[in-house]
């Protein structure tokens, strides 16, 4: 049994959610402790978080109900957090190196110190690197390398793809965990977190695409050769079919809400005219009925739109005809919907599964953290134990050739909270299948 114990913590459209969890003696995840508080309308719009008092207040109103829910006590002060953002973007780089001794063999030294460099390669303006991800190396001109270490070479050249946001959704993100009084350890993008936790080693080796529709944005991650390959964020999620769900029938959002859930099929062949919905009524009035026919197709009208935009980006990221064996999986609260998985399939002519997060939890009183709408905080869990990993690694490997230093802490980071930020981002996991 592992005695460390992570927190991971998930701030969506609708929820913030918070999972502590240790590793067991097979290396799954157990789960001692959960906390959830909702976020109202409009406080985390899009991946962008517009109202920081409240959105501090939710994650500390989680924390709490995370603490209360464990066995004896458990302190939270660092914490695994997401960011997700329509201004998050995804672009191709380039980089070298050449190296002094040629004699040697290429060493882990050499592929660190290339990636660092990325990792100071500046963003486009007003935007931050949170992802530096290695693709393939070359050496000597010799392309198509996945790990250089051990060859002999005089240049050392990498594809990278950088996945940046806009400075200030970082900048909010860290005011509003300062104010819920947490410190972070890693900042991860929400659909990667969401991958750790509910795809296989195999599936991203063969190809295949993610698709996380959370309330506000849909998430798209395409992977190949264990390789993140594409990302994209696209601006309507769940929020927009719960918003059409109450227009169309003359209900309240919250209510709109609980037939989506309860009742919502993203297919509306299976449902009938006569099989009806009885909404209260407002301030003493008639409850109303509704259609689930009529629901169920609104539901599939949206869908269809968020759909097609998804089919979009698979065909602009070139890898359309490599992930089509293995298809798509989906996560994200609006995966629950029934029959999601087929208009997927029927709309794109690719398999399509839905995704969930049991395969890397062990037995948990919280059974439901398995569930498409909890993957991305079972994600940030495994985030914070792959950083631990990590960096035992990085020692055990880096230590015998380490000499110490006594040298005054570099401060071109920039100081105070947005200076830490930026060091958190610069953090990144070193091991390309960690992502």
């Amino acid at each position: 049994m592992d005695d460390k114990i992570v927190v991971g913590l998930d701030i969506g459209t609708t929820k913030v959610c918070v999972i502590a969890g240790r590793k067991n003696e097979y290396g799954k995840i157990e789960v001692l402790g959960f906390g959830k508080a909702p976020l109202e309308e409009g406080v985390v719009r899009s991946g962008i978080v517009t109202k920081i008092d409240r959105t501090s207040e939710a994650i500390h109103q989680a924390i709490h109900q995370l603490q209360t829910s464990v066995e004896g006590h458990i302190s939270v002060g660092e914490v695994n957090v997401n960011i997700d953002s329509i201004h998050i973007k995804g672009i191709q780089h380039r980089l070298g190196l050449t190296r002094r001794n040629t004699q040697e063999e290429i060493s882990i030294q050499d592929v660190a110190q290339l990636n660092e460099d990325m990792q100071r390669v500046t963003p486009p303006l007003g935007s931050q690197n949170i992802h530096v991800l290695p693709q393939k190396y070359r050496v000597d001109g010799e392309s198509g390398v996945i790990d250089p270490v051990g060859m002999l070479g005089v240049r050392l050249d990498a594809d990278f793809y950088v996945i940046s946001v806009q400075s200030t959704v970082m900048q909010n993100l860290g005011i509003c965990m300062r104010r819920a009084g947490l410190e972070v350890n890693k900042v991860f993008f929400s659909p990667l977190a969401s991958g750790l936790a509910v795809l296989s080693e195999d599936e991203k080796e063969q190809g295949v695409v993610l698709v996380d529709i959370g309330g506000g944005t849909t998430d798209v991650v395409i992977y190949h050769e264990g390789i993140v390959r594409h990302v994209a964020v696209l601006p309507f999620g769940g929020d927009v079919i719960t918003r059409d769900i109450s227009h169309g029938c003359g209900v309240t959002r919250n209510q709109a809400e609980v037939m989506k859930v309860k009742y919502g099929m993203a297919t509306p062949e299976f449902t009938s005219h006569k099989d009806r919905i009885v909404v209260p009524g407002l301030r003493d009035r008639q409850p109303t009925l509704v259609s689930m026919k009529n629901v169920a197709q609104i539901i599939e009208a949206r869908l269809s739109e968020i759909i097609e935009m998804v089919y979009m980006e698979i065909e602009k990221s070139g890898y359309k005809s490599r992930i089509r064996n293995v298809g798509i999986v989906l996560t994200g609260g609006t995966a629950l919907l029934q029959n999601i998985d087929k208009l997927f399939e029927e709309l794109t002519d690719m398999p399509t599964r839905i995704g969930n997060a049991g395969e890397h939890l062990g037995l948990s009183p919280v059974s439901f953290i398995k569930e498409p709408c909890y993957a991305t905080a079972v994600g940030m869990v495994l985030v914070g134990f792959h950083a631990l990993d990590a960096r035992e690694n990085r020692y055990q490997q880096i230590k015998p050739t380490v000499t110490p230093r006594n040298d005054p802490p570099k401060t071109n980071n920039g100081g105070g909270l947005f200076g830490k930020i930026r060091t958190w981002l610069s953090e990144d996991l070193e091991d390309k299948n960690d992502y």
